[in-house]
């Protein structure tokens, strides 16, 4: 299978695309070529390599002090209980993928031979039923990785990931994660986390049969953002779409929100400014609780949001 490097300039009379081919061997599935380490550099994102097939150190993503603070401040669930020096040197044999917009990495039903480390930004997972109904399943943020399930099982992907504009992934197969980790400890590690998203899987299902529409996109919004990253790149549209009520709920709630400072409006944005006062609140159809207006009250509410 040919990986295929370099920019395209318009195809014309005169003007002939220019791509440099290289030849690198990899697994095929099905005479399909899966979305694995050899599907990004098709365009979309900036690969940290050097033209050749052993990958530059990521350092050129983030520098070491950089790879450092993540481990101790998100270190990824998946690779608990290995050391500094091994995850410095997992993450020298790691493909990194700059993303300077969207690009979907994973699609639902399709197969990868790669999973990705958020090492910056995030990636938003959603599902797609039959009639092209559209779930935001979750947000992974920087130490979450996603296709991990799809490289140790080999079955599709279950879900879509797209990593959002400015976010930074390192990609990784199945060999790089078992020469990282003795098998007890992937195990003990793949266990872990899926606890942890049967917990999340079990709070959002409460929050869908027992919320509001309008706590489901106060929540939303919670889940979309941190205190770190107080802004969501999303569509009213969309944002409806994964609340699962109207886009003129959401108008209107987000009318109340801003109206009161909790948050900022711009265009396909949201950013959250009393975070506090946000979890705090209890919303329905005729606004806001008076214990959370009396609280965001104080903060002032400006008619636009700076840009994210």
């Amino acid at each position: 299978m040919l990986r295929w490097y370099g920019s395209a300039l318009p195809v014309g009379r005169d003007n002939f695309r220019k791509i440099k081919y290289k030849a690198i061997s990899c697994s095929r599935r099905s005479g399909r070529r899966g979305n694995g380490l050899e599907e990004l550099s098709k365009g979309g994102c900036h690969s940290d390599t050097d033209g050749g097939t052993t990958p530059r150190s990521p350092r050129f993503g983030l520098t070491g002090a950089e790879l450092t603070r993540l481990f101790h401040s998100s270190p990824p669930a998946l690779l608990a209980g290995i050391t500094l020096a091994g995850f410095l040197a997992f993450m020298e044999r790691c493909r990194t993928h700059r993303f300077p917009e969207a690009k979907p990495i994973l699609r639902q039903g399709e197969a990868t031979s790669a999973a990705y480390l958020v090492l910056r930004g995030a990636v938003e997972v959603s599902f797609i039923d039959n009639d092209g109904n559209r779930v935001l399943a979750h947000l992974a943020r920087p130490g979450e990785v996603v296709g991990e399930v799809e490289i140790l099982s080999g079955r599709p992907c279950a879900a879509t990931c797209i990593a959002q504009a400015g976010s930074l992934l390192a990609a990784f197969d199945l060999g790089m994660v078992r020469r990282a980790l003795p098998a007890e400890t992937l195990l003990h590690n793949l266990a872990g986390i899926f606890h942890d998203r049967l917990i999340r899987d079990n709070r959002q299902h409460t929050v869908a049969m027992f919320f509001t529409s309008e706590d489901r996109i106060r929540m939303h919004l919670l889940s979309l953002t941190t205190i770190d990253q107080p802004c969501a790149q999303i569509s009213q549209a969309d944002l409806a779409t994964f609340c699962g009520c109207s886009r003129q709920t959401v108008n209107r709630t987000l009318a109340h929100l801003r109206a009161l400072g909790i948050v900022g409006l711009s265009r396909g944005s949201i950013l959250i400014r009393d975070r506090a006062a946000l979890e705090a609140a209890r919303l329905s159809a005729e606004g806001i609780g008076a214990g959370s207006r009396s609280r965001a009250a104080a903060s002032g509410a400006d008619e636009k949001a700076p840009p994210c």
